[in-house]
């Protein structure tokens, strides 16, 4: 274990610094005093209350003997920069030190309620790290929940990100706040909203959806630095907007659910989408109404209506019946394994199996479960996705019926349950140690987080509030094909 190299001072109350680039802050203060006075408008909490109430108790009872401020002394300043206990600090500064300053006064009057009491002590018992990581490690760790503001005060989703950030967990919520943060044109109304408003956790639920790439074509790298295509003056024009209508909820909508996210950007303007065209030279929308975003994958079709082949060859000209323009069409970028049947070769794009099995490996599926990966792996899944989707939900509900029935639960699969039969599946096939934990994180973000088999029964419903698109569909699958191929591989043995 690595030695730390702490020390238990005394240090004069004069001698302590208040952070100005305390992790509650969404802009650093410049100094001290600013910094005091940004300790009463953090975004949780009511903290003008909570800081008078905390002087009083510190003023009655003393400080906890338990808690002792940790300190880092900066050769710069020549002071003790308050690591741990700033709250307390600046309550007893206001008490001694900092008593009747009239600028503190101006900005936070609750500071008069402070300034009527007193502290006897002029040093606090600190503890003293040599190393200021080492001592920001130890804040990152002893966060905890307060007590109408005389406990430990539980840092807001923003201050966990920051705070984290400089132990090198960085996250794709904290670097889109630094981008705007330090975007050379920002506005300062946003800096303002985003200083006083509890939006973080939101801002980091809706990144988390698929569409939010899709609408923005930001991705991240794997330390969390962002990378987008278009420039950065659009970049910064659409996370603005979307910041803004996160803060000024619920004005504009619900963001909860990836249901809800969808609807607000099937309703957003042009201006704040995108402007890089995709691979086959559209844009994710076309106009400003609710016109589906990635229209360019799906086909939403009227109940009444079959489309014509004339339109198809119009959406599909490149592969309008001429077979040398089919067989130089590349082949997708994500796994394209051997079909089952000669009889089934396809050039044109499918869902297919990730692995080249022999022909008899297929027994233990039966012949239905044969004949669905067959035509999985021979349909065209841009030119029939709803039959796609289809045949997906259909090897699901499948293999999760294979699988249960040989478990020591076979009563958990429930006909017209399949997302409750799915995770017993799933859960059961971990316990027996069949998933590895990365298949099973896999395999239940699949069900939790993109609601895959919703989208599935959506599709098949012919829904027309849904599109079936590509990625959303080829990563499904990917999950699916899991269930499969272990099915059929354990089955060999």
């Amino acid at each position: 274990m690595k030695k730390v190299k702490v020390a238990y001072e005394m240090i004069s109350i004069e001698d302590l610094y208040v952070n100005p680039e305390n992790d509650r802050y969404i802009n650093d203060s410049e100094d001290e005093i600013s910094a005091m006075i940004d300790m009463f408008g953090v975004a949780n909490g009511n903290p003008r209350v909570e800081m008078v109430n905390l002087a009083k108790d510190i003023s009655e009872n003393g400080l906890n003997p338990f808690e002792w401020p940790i300190v880092w002394y900066d050769e710069e300043l020549k002071k003790y920069i308050v690591i741990e206990g700033n709250r307390r600090i600046t309550c007893i500064k206001l008490m001694t030190q900092f008593k009747e300053n009239k600028e503190i006064l101006r900005s936070i009057p609750e500071a008069e309620k402070i300034y009527k009491l007193s502290y006897p002590e002029g040093a606090i018992e600190c503890v003293v790290y040599e190393d200021l990581y080492e001592a920001q490690k130890v804040l990152a760790k002893i966060h905890q929940d307060i007590n109408e503001g005389i406990g430990r005060k539980q840092w807001d989703a923003y201050a966990k990100q920051k705070a984290n950030s400089k132990l090198g967990n960085g996250s794709k919520t904290y670097s889109i706040i630094q981008f705007l943060r330090e975007y050379e044109g920002v506005s300062p109304e946003l800096l303002e909203c985003m200083a006083g408003s509890r939006w973080t956790s939101k801002l980091e639920r809706v990144v988390s959806f698929r569409k939010f790439k899709e609408v923005y074509n930001i991705e991240f790298t794997s330390d969390f630095s962002m990378i987008y295509k278009d420039n950065v003056e659009q970049v910064y024009h659409m996370m603005e907007k979307l910041v803004m209508d996160l803060i000024n909820l619920p004005a504009t909508g619900n963001f909860r659910t990836k249901k809800d996210f969808d609807n607000y950007t099937d309703n957003l303007p042009a201006e704040f989408i995108t402007q890089v065209p995709d691979e086959n030279g559209k844009n994710v929308t076309e106009n400003n109404t609710a016109e589906k975003i990635g229209e360019e994958s799906c086909q939403v079709k009227d109940s009444n209506e079959v489309e014509s082949q004339e339109q198809k060859n119009d959406t599909n000209s490149q592969e309008d019946g001429i077979q040398d323009d089919v067989q130089e069409e590349k082949e997708p970028e994500f796994d394209t394994p051997r079909k089952i049947s000669n009889q089934h070769k396809s050039l044109r794009k499918a869902l297919r199996l990730s692995k080249d099995y022999a022909e008899d490996m297929f027994g233990c599926l039966g012949e239905k479960g044969k004949e669905i990966i067959i035509e999985l792996e021979s349909i065209n899944y841009i030119d029939y996705p709803n039959a796609s989707a289809a045949l997906c939900r259909s090897i699901l509900e499948y293999v999760v019926k294979m699988w249960l029935l040989e478990s020591k639960h076979p009563e958990q699969f429930k006909e017209g349950d399949l997302p409750g039969s799915y995770n017993s599946c799933i859960n059961d096939l971990a316990n027996r140690k069949v998933l590895n934990d990365k298949q099973h994180k896999m395999l239940r973000r699949c069900a939790n987080k993109e609601y895959f088999i919703d989208f599935l029964n959506s599709c098949i419903h012919a829904d027309s509030k849904i599109c079936v698109q590509q990625t959303a569909l080829i990563d499904g699958w990917k999950c699916i094909r899991i269930l499969v191929e272990l099915y059929v591989e354990g089955h060999q043995k």
